[in-house]
Parts: C-alpha cells; structure tokens; sequence
C-alpha cells in the first residue's frame, strides 16, 4: 500500500470505440462501455455500534467487494472513532492519518479527507480491484452507543444476468429481538447460492461467495442495547417502520420514525426533541429508479459545505438535496466544476 498524488486518482477510460451514431463511446455509472445504466445497481450499508459488553463498545466490519465502483465511505462528526480499513486477512492499511492523503490499495486509489469537526470520507471513482474491510476504530472504552457516530458505506455494481456458476449471498430478513431492552440478540438467515442460466439457484459452500463478494454478511446481531426503563427513569428511543415499497415515478421509498418513551407497562410517541440526544434514522432512502424532484429540504448534519467544496455532493441524489439543500443551491447557481461522482 502506497501514497500517491491527487492527479493519478481517476485512471484513464479503457473504453474505446463509436456507436451506431458515430459518436465515441462512454462508460455509464457502473463501467459498462456503451451501457446505459440499466444493468447498474447502487448498495448502501449503514455501520451502527453495539455494545459486545458491559463497558464495551464495537462495529461489525462490511465488506467491499473487489469489481464496484463509485465507492464512498462517510463517518458522521466525531472525534471518539475513526475509519480504519483492513485487508481480508486482517492487516490495517488506513487508519487515522493527520492529513487529507490518496492511499494505492493493490491498484485501487482511494482518497481520504477529513474535516475539522471529525467527519471523515473516503471514496474511490473508479473499479475497486481488491476485496477489502470497512471497520471503526474507537479511540477510547465507550459504554453509551448514543454518542457514537454511524457510518454510510455506499457503491455500485453491474448486475447483468449471471452465468452458470457465479455465485452470491442470499439474505433473509432479522428475527424480532429476544429483549425489548438491556441487550438482545436477533438472527437471519445468510446462505451462498449458485446461480445458473436455467433453473432455480442451489445452495453452495460459503467459500465460493466469499472468493466472489467477499465476507459473509452477519447472520447473528445484537440489539436492545439500551438500559431498562423505570418508573423514576423513562427510556426515549427512535422506533422506524418498515421501508415502503420503492416508487416507480420518484425512486425513493418512506417510512415513519418516531420517538417513543418506555416506562415499564407502557410505551407511547412524545415529542421529537425527547430523543435529540440520539441521531434520528432517515425516513426517506433512494432506491432503483429515476431520481425525485425537489419538495423541500433543509441542511442537515451532513457535512455539506466540506462534501460541495471537495466537490463530492450529489444534488441529483434525493437524500443529498433534501440534508444538503442550501449548499445544493449555491453549487446549482454557481459554475462550479460539475460533480465528479455523477448520479447514483
């Protein structure tokens, strides 16, 4: 793993050639030459800290896979935890560094920045060409998850119809915590399958989708970490629904996010700014489909002005205008350089 300058970032375009009009070819969002996107298929994961054990505090790792693109890792303002990535074996190759650096991980350029507050970002424009690990170091034992930041891991993919023996993971949905409070544990069922051009997909050894996407995703989680209410002491927690169904003519979908007060024998919604100690969870999300129009937005704790000064907000993104809409504004008025990550 090697330094290397800001301008050998974005590798040269392989795609050559003209189409049917004669014009030369250009790759879409997910590396295709000449595609038109449609075979592009943008993953977002969102870290969340839980507590191992009394005390303690950690991070389940997320894998990312060796052929995505558009890769952006964004930690929340903090200053008690820090992105840290690993090889698969285990090895730290970034972690913490005092400056803004370009860091080349077997071929793959990956920018990192960092903003005063403690916001940090890492992303990558072009073909991720090594399996790698996202995971949170903490600078110090943290026993409240509360003041802990989240971090969003997002990237694309080409997902044209598979060949025979391609494999990928199949994920069922979480089982309901085993406690309401004071520490759970909730589980889902994670299987590697083989997928062939005729017939139903069949079940296969971990091993093979480990070499094709990486890390098993966790089929064992902890929840609940929060103390058990009293009558004296109430518990306020964000409780969110299900995601509605993505929308054919906006793509984005929806849910209801609360805050609840918990009190042995009784739990009701109270006012927001009950649970403001906590960050709420985003109620809305982008998913596959054309992107929404602006209904109204404000700035939110998104490190906005950084993302639009390193020209990495993506105003055609719905969640980025809605955190992000006075610095969307100034970046769609000004002449700026248009935004190197392009829609998603």
């Amino acid at each position: 793993t090697t330094s290397t300058t800001r301008q050998q970032r974005f590798p040269p375009s392989l795609c050559t050639g003209v189409n049917s009009d004669g014009h030369p070819l250009q790759e879409d969002t997910c590396g295709v030459c000449g595609g038109n996107g449609s075979t592009c298929r943008k993953h977002t994961y969102t870290m969340e800290p839980s507590t191992a054990m009394p005390g303690q505090a950690e991070y389940k790792p997320i894998s990312i896979p060796k052929g995505v693109r558009r890769l952006s890792i964004l930690k929340e303002t903090s200053t008690i935890a820090n992105i840290a990535l690993q090889t698969k074996a285990g090895k730290v190759f970034l972690h913490a560094p005092d400056r803004d650096t370009d860091i080349d991980f077997r071929g793959t350029i990956l920018h990192y920045s960092r903003t005063s507050t403690g916001s940090e970002l890492v992303n990558s424009q072009g073909k991720v060409k090594a399996l790698f690990l996202v995971t949170v170091k903490l600078t110090g034992p943290v026993s409240d998850t509360s003041t802990l930041p989240w971090v969003t891991v997002t990237y694309v993919r080409d997902v044209r119809e598979p060949s025979d023996n391609s494999y990928s993971w199949s994920v069922g949905d979480w089982s309901v915590c085993t406690r309401t409070c004071g520490g759970g544990v909730r589980t889902r069922r994670v299987v590697c399958h083989r997928h062939r051009r005729r017939g139903q997909p069949i079940v296969s050894r971990d091993s093979f989708c480990e070499e094709a996407e990486g890390q098993k995703p966790h089929d064992m989680n902890l929840c609940s970490p929060f103390r058990c209410p009293t009558a004296d002491e109430p518990v306020y927690i964000w409780r969110a629904s299900s995601w509605s169904q993505c929308s054919e003519q906006c793509g984005y979908q929806t849910r209801q996010v609360a805050c609840y007060k918990m009190i042995p024998g009784s739990v009701t919604v109270v006012h927001d700014s009950q649970c403001n100690f906590i960050d709420k969870p985003p109620d809305t999300n982008d998913c596959n489909g054309p992107q929404c129009p602006v209904v109204g937005c404000k700035d939110g704790k998104l490190p906005c002005s950084f993302l639009l000064k390193i020209s990495l907000l993506n105003c055609s993104n719905a969640k980025h205008r809605s955190l992000c809409c006075a610095s969307c504004q100034i970046s769609t008025s000004s002449t700026q350089t248009p935004n190197r990550r392009g829609s998603s």
